[in-house]
C-alpha cells in the first residue's frame, strides 16, 4: 500500500510551543481539582448545593456520588452483530441502527497492490497479499433497555436500488419524535453499465422517512427539494422537536432547514457567521443549534426561530463540552465533556455533574449514543476491541449508593490531556486494585474562552502551595526544572528491582536519554529521535557538529545552496535552542552558559536567515526532496521513528547519509522525544502503588499488544521485535517463476518519484541503533528559557545590539530567571 512522507518536523516541534507547565495538586487533601471535574463559568452546584463554584467535590470522599454501576448487555441474536450505531429511546424501547454480519470477503492483490480476480492466479498462489474482512449490512432494531427481545423491525425495508443498476443504500442515522416516531436518513448510491460496458452514473438520491414503531413507512421526505443542484450534499445533522417538525443542517448552504411532518419545505434559517456543529433538542421540545460564533469567537447556542426565519437570542453553554445530549427530566440538555455527563438548566445557568466516568470504571472513549432516562438511568452503547473483534454491548448505567463504594487509598494523577491509552490503563487498574484508587485531574479542562492559560495558572499555583500529586503525565512538563526542585521521584531503583524489568530490560539508548544527573525520572513506552540528515559526502561520517562545521560544509554546497530549506531565523533559532537548553542552563547548579563564542556564533549564523518567506502570487512551491535532489538544500532536519524512512534520505542525497544533528557546543545535535511519559512525585506516600501504576508502561506486553503508533518502544525485547520485522523479508516470484524479495510499499516523495521499501539490512538497523545510541538525552524544552533567548535575539537581528551584547543579556535574564525558579 502506497505511503506518503507527511511527517514534518516543524509540526511536530511546534506542538512543544502549546504544550502548557505542570504542576498538580494534594494527593490527602481534597481541593477544587481532585475529582478530575470542571464547569461552566456560571459555576455547578449539585441538588445539596454541597459544591464550590466549580462543581468539584468538598470532602475526600464526595467522588463517590458521582458514581455509577455498569450492567453490560450483549444483545442476543442469531445474527452477528458487528457494530451498533445511533442509538435512541422511544415507546419504552431502545431503537439503533445494527451492522449485521452477511459473510466473509476474501481480496487478493499483487505486488503493485492491484486487485487480483483471476482465479488461476489465486489458487496458484500468485498473490503477495490476502485480505479478508466481514461483509455487513444496516439494519434498523428495536430492543428493551436491558438489551434483551433484540429484534429487527418486522416492516422496515431499505430504499432499494433502481432495476437495471447496481449501487447500495443504507441508513445514516435516525431519531425520534415526540409521538414515538422513528425518523431515518438513508443515501442511496446507484450505476449501471451499458453493453459496451460505459460506467454511468444514476446519482445520489438523500431520504428522511418518518416510521412507525413496526418501521412501517409513515411519510418520505425526498431532500432534493433541499439540496438542489448542490454537487456535494451530505447531512451532518437532523432532529424532529415536539410539534413533529424536522430540522437538517449540512450540504454547501450553512443554515438549517426546517421541513414539516407531512415532508414540506418550510424555510431556511441562515447562518451569517459561523458553522453548526450541533443540533439538540431541548427540554420543552424547542431545538437549537450549537455553532461557532466568529464575532464572539466563541460556540453558543440559539434556538431556531421558525416564524422568524432566524436564530433566537444566544443561551448560556459551558465552555468544556464535548458534545449535546438532548433534554429531559430536570434539564434543559446534557453534555459530556470526557470525563463526566452533567445536565444543564437554562434558567438559573447551573451545570450539575451527574456521572464521573473514570470514577464509575467507565471508559468514555468506548461510550457513544449516551441517553439518560427520565427514571436516573443512563442508557449508551460500549465498543470496544476484543480478541481482534469489536465488543458492542449496550450499557445499563445505576446510580450507586455511596455507602456501597469499597474505601480505598487515593492516588492523584495530573494531566494536561489524558488520552485513550492512559485513560484505559487508569480504569484497568482501579478495577484489579482492591486498595487504590487514581483519581484523574485534567488541568486543560479548567481553560475558558477568554483564558487559555487558565489551568496552567491553577497547576502552577497549586504546585507553589505544596499540592503536588502523585503521578505526573509529563507531556509538555519543564521536567528538569522539577527534578532540579526534587519533586519527582528517581524510577532507577524501582525498575533495577522490579522482576520483570532491571534496567537491561530498556534499550539501552533510551535509558540513557532518559537519565538525568544518574537518575530516571519518568516511565515512557516509546521515542523518536529528532535530528539533522546530510549526505555524507559534505557533512562527513560524524555524528554532531558545531556551527563553524556547518558553514565549512555549506562551502561545499554549490553557490546559492541554503543549509535548510524554507526556514526563518525565528523558526531555526526555536529548532536549535530546543535541541540546545541542556547544553546552556543546568537546573541542578542553577548555572547558565549563553555568554559564550558558540553561541555567539548561533547567533550570526541565524540572523543570515530570512525574517519571513514572501508567500506571494510569485512564490513558486518546490518540496525540500527536490531543492536537495537538485543541490540547493544541503540538510534534512527530521524525526527518525522507525526503520523505513530514512532509507528514502539515502535516494534524495543520492548515497550514504549522517545523522549529523543540530550544531551544538557538544553532543550529536540529536535528541530524544519521549511524548507518553509518568512520572512519580517525591512527596508520593504511597509509591510503591503508583510504580505498580507506571511501570506498565515499560512493560513488553503494553508495548508490543496494547501500544500502537509509529515511534521505537523503549523495552528491549519490543524493540527487538520491531528490528525483527523491519528486517523480515516479502518474497514473490519473478516473471520467470523464481522467488525473489518484493518490495513491502514505497514512499512518494515528489512528482512522479517514489522510493520503493524493502526489507531493512543489518547496516541499516546499525545505523538506527547508533542514532539512538548518540541521542543527547531527553527533550528538555523550557518555553520560558526560549522566549528570553528569542526576545532578546531580536535585537542583534535588527542591527541594534551587538551578538556578543545580546548573549551577555541572556546569560543574566536566563541566570536570574533559573534560580528564581529553582
Amino acid at each position: 500500500m502506497k505511503r506518503k512522507l507527511l511527517r514534518m518536523t516543524a509540526l511536530l516541534l511546534a506542538v512543544l510551543l502549546l504544550v502548557l507547565p505542570l504542576a498538580a495538586c494534594s494527593k490527602t487533601e481534597n481541593n477544587s481539582a481532585e475529582n478530575g471535574t470542571n464547569a461552566s463559568e456560571s459555576g455547578n452546584k449539585d441538588n445539596s448545593g454541597n459544591k464550590d463554584n466549580k462543581g468539584n467535590a468538598a470532602s475526600d470522599d464526595s467522588y463517590k456520588d458521582f458514581v455509577y454501576t455498569a450492567a453490560y448487555q450483549k444483545l442476543t441474536t442469531d445474527e452477528e452483530i458487528q457494530n451498533l450505531d445511533q442509538l435512541t429511546y422511544a415507546n419504552g424501547r431502545l431503537y439503533m441502527i445494527a451492522w449485521m454480519v452477511t459473510g466473509k470477503v476474501t481480496e487478493y492483490y499483487d505486488e503493485d497492490w492491484n486487485l487480483i480476480t483471476d482465479e488461476e492466479k489465486i489458487a496458484n498462489g500468485e498473490y503477495v497479499e490476502k485480505y479478508e474482512y466481514d461483509q455487513t449490512e444496516p439494519a434498523l432494531c428495536s430492543a428493551n433497555p436491558d438489551g434483551s427481545d433484540f429484534k429487527r423491525l418486522e416492516n422496515f425495508e431499505q430504499t432499494s436500488i433502481p432495476e437495471g443498476s447496481q449501487g447500495s443504500s443504507y441508513i445514516n442515522s435516525l431519531c425520534v419524535d415526540g409521538s414515538g416516531n422513528i425518523w431515518v436518513y438513508e443515501e442511496m448510491y446507484a450505476w449501471h453499465y451499458d453493453e459496451n460496458g460505459t460506467y454511468f452514473d444514476d446519482g445520489n438520491q438523500y431520504l428522511i422517512r418518518k416510521l412507525d414503531e413496526t418501521g412501517a413507512t409513515l411519510v418520505t421526505v425526498d431532500l432534493s427539494q433541499i439540496y438542489g443542484e448542490q454537487q456535494y450534499f451530505y447531512v451532518n445533522n437532523f432532529l424532529v422537536d415536539a410539534s413533529g417538525m424536522l430540522y437538517i443542517t449540512g450540504g454547501e448552504e450553512n443554515g438549517v432547514y426546517v421541513v414539516d411532518e407531512t415532508g414540506a419545505m418550510l424555510c431556511t434559517v441562515p447562518l451569517e457567521n459561523g458553522s453548526i456543529n450541533q443540533l439538540v433538542r431541548l427540554k420543552d421540545g424547542t431545538v437549537a443549534a450549537m455553532y461557532y460564533s466568529e464575532g464572539a469567537g466563541s460556540y453558543v447556542l440559539s434556538r431556531i426561530d421558525t416564524a422568524a426565519k432566524a436564530f433566537g437570542d444566544d443561551l448560556p453553554v459551558p465552555g468544556n463540552i464535548y458534545y449535546l445530549i438532548n433534554g429531559g427530566g430536570d434539564y434543559d440538555y446534557y453534555y459530556n465533556d470526557g470525563y463526566s455527563l452533567y445536565g444543564y438548566q437554562i434558567e438559573t445557568e447551573t451545570a450539575t455533574q451527574l456521572v464521573n466516568w473514570i470514577n464509575s470504571d467507565i471508559n468514555s472513549d468506548e461510550l457513544q449514543s449516551i441517553i439518560p432516562l427520565d427514571d436516573g438511568r443512563i442508557i449508551g452503547i460500549s465498543t470496544s476491541w476484543k480478541n481482534d473483534r469489536t465488543n458492542v454491548e449496550v450499557v445499563t448505567l445505576t446510580k450507586a449508593d455511596p455507602s456501597t463504594i469499597p474505601e480505598k487509598e487515593i492516588l492523584t494523577f495530573a494531566c494536561m490531556w489524558l488520552n485513550y491509552d492512559v485513560r484505559a490503563k487508569i480504569i484497568e487498574f482501579n478495577k484489579a486494585s482492591d486498595r487504590y484508587r487514581i483519581n484523574v485531574v485534567d488541568y486543560s479542562t479548567f481553560n475558558t474562552e477568554d483564558d487559555y492559560t487558565a489551568g496552567q495558572t491553577k497547576l502552577t499555583t497549586e504546585i507553589i502551595s505544596g499540592k503536588v500529586p502523585d503521578i505526573l503525565a509529563t507531556s509538555g512538563l519543564p521536567i528538569n526544572r522539577y527534578i532540579a526542585r526534587g519533586l519527582l521521584e528517581d524510577l532507577k531503583p524501582y525498575i533495577e528491582s522490579d522482576p520483570e524489568l532491571g534496567t537491561d530490560a530498556i534499550v539501552p539508548g533510551a535509558l540513557r536519554a532518559l537519565e538525568v544527573n544518574g537518575g530516571i525520572y519518568q516511565a515512557a513506552s516509546s521515542f523518536y529521535i529528532e535530528t539533522v540528515i546530510g549526505a555524507e559526502k559534505i557533512v562527513g561520517d560524524k555524528m554532531g557538529w558545531t556551527v563553524s562545521d556547518l558553514k565549512a560544509a555549506l562551502a561545499k554546497m554549490p553557490e546559492g545552496a541554503m543549509a535548510f530549506c524554507d526556514t526563518t531565523r525565528d523558526n531555526l533559532l526555536f529548532y536549535i535552542c530546543s535541541m540546545n537548553q541542556s547544553n546552556y542552563v543546568d537546573w541542578e547548579t542553577g548555572k547558565c552558559d549563553f555568554n559564550n563564542e558558540e553561541f555567539i556564533q548561533l547567533l550570526e549564523f541565524v540572523k543570515t536567515f530570512p525574517a519571513e518567506i514572501n508567500y506571494d502570487d510569485n512564490y513558486e512551491y518546490v518540496s525540500l526532496y527536490k531543492q536537495i535532489m537538485e543541490g540547493k538544500v544541503m540538510l534534512a532536519n527530521t524525526t527518525v521513528a522507525d526503520f523505513d524512512e530514512f532509507r528514502v534520505y539515502k535516494q534524495v542525497f543520492g548515497g550514504d547519509i549522517t545523522f549529523v544533528g543540530f550544531p551544538t557546543s557538544s553532543g550529536s545535535g540529536s535528541i530524544a522525544q519521549f511524548s507518553d511519559g509518568l512520572a512519580i512525585s517525591s512527596t508520593c506516600a504511597n509509591k510503591d502503588a503508583a510504580w505498580s501504576f507506571v511501570r506498565y508502561l515499560f512493560t513488553e506486553e503494553y508495548q508490543t499488544e496494547d501500544h500502537y503508533g509509529w515511534r521505537f518502544p523503549t523495552n528491549q525485547k519490543a524493540f527487538d521485535q520491531m528490528v525483527a520485522q523491519a528486517m523480515e523479508k516479502q518474497m514473490g516470484t519473478d516473471e520467470n517463476g523464481n522467488e525473489v524479495e518484493v518490495s513491502h510499499g514505497s514512499w512518494w516523495i515528489d512528482d512522479g518519484i517514489e522510493v520503493e521499501m524493502y526489507a531493512a539490512t543489518q547496516e541499516d538497523v546499525d545505523q538506527i541503533v547508533e542514532l539512538i545510541n548518540n541521542a543527547s538525552g531527553a527533550s528538555a524544552f523550557d518555553q520560558d528559557i526560549y522566549d528570553i533567548i528569542a526576545e532578546e535575539a531580536q535585537a542583534f537581528f535588527e542591527g541594534q545590539k551587538t551578538a556578543q551584547d545580546v548573549a551577555a543579556i541572556i546569560q543574566s535574564r536566563a541566570s536570574i530567571y533559573v534560580n528564581e525558579q529553582r
